[in-house]
């Protein structure tokens, strides 16, 4: 596989943006979840085969820096790093809490978004069906399942810098407003999105993905069967093959190939 290459841009003005990059090709942007860039996640090096994949930890995540209030503000700093990173339309591949940021940066920029895949976006999460897990590696058990998909397994520094970022962009993550704003004009994204979520996800209910499908003219929901709330950890041969393929082949993404 390709070998994760980490790399930071100062946007004039903005912030000093950390990311990985991988791969040669279309462009895919990917914006993580409330624990930061998994850096030994096995799904960013296998879509570097087909694609040029760059990861980058959003404002005040990881190393990144940027005073950001609302996953709005976030996206509007994102659209900026697109432009001076990329300088071309992307598919984007938001996941979790990166969910709302997605979303709205299909909707302010959409000359840059030329693919969605909302990956269990937590913008409008109800609450789960299962108990609080009892310890640390439970909650790793419901973030990742039983087979996660690393590159190296994640080190103790890992898991810290993990709940680092959760609870330094707690306020960020659960919004008192519910993000109601957002809610009102999902309806605005004009890209073809995609909405991907696991059915054995204790951490966002898989229902919640109708309210994207309801809203956005041109999406599509597809459920991976057993997998857990990460997705790209959690089922990565499915998650890279879907994605894959939505991106590749467009609107004949629902269409079954010849002798398929």
């Amino acid at each position: 596989m390709s070998r994760l290459e980490p790399r930071t841009v100062d946007l004039p003005g903005c912030a000093r943006i950390e990311y990985l990059e991988v791969g040669d090709g279309a462009p895919v942007v990917y914006f993580h979840g409330a624990g930061g860039v998994f850096r030994n996640a096995a799904f960013m090096p296998a879509l570097g085969e087909r694609f040029r994949v760059l990861a980058p930890s959003r404002p005040g995540f990881d190393g990144s820096t940027g005073a950001c209030a609302s996953a709005r503000e976030e996206a509007e700093v994102m659209a900026e790093f697109i432009r001076i990173v990329v300088g071309a339309p992307v598919s984007l591949i938001a996941e979790s809490a990166g969910g709302a940021a997605g979303c709205w940066l299909a909707i302010l920029e959409p000359s840059l978004v030329q693919s969605l895949i909302l990956v269990a976006p937590a913008a409008f999460a109800g609450a789960s069906h299962a108990p609080p897990p009892a310890s640390p590696e439970g909650m790793e058990l419901r973030l990742f399942g039983s087979k996660p998909a690393w590159s190296e397994p994640p080190t103790d520094t890992d898991r810290a810098t993990r709940q680092r970022n959760a609870s330094a962009n707690a306020a960020k993550l659960r919004p008192a407003h519910g993000n109601a704003n957002l809610r009102e004009r999902l309806g605005e994204i004009s890209a073809p999105t995609l909405v991907l979520w696991g059915t054995a996800d204790e951490v966002i209910p898989p229902e919640s993905g109708q309210v994207f499908v309801r809203a956005i003219p041109n999406s599509y929901r597809m459920l991976i069967y057993g997998a857990a709330h990460s997705l790209p950890v959690a089922a990565c041969r499915q998650f890279v093959a879907l994605v894959t393929d939505f991106i590749e082949r467009g609107d004949r993404f629902v269409v079954a190939e010849p002798g398929s």
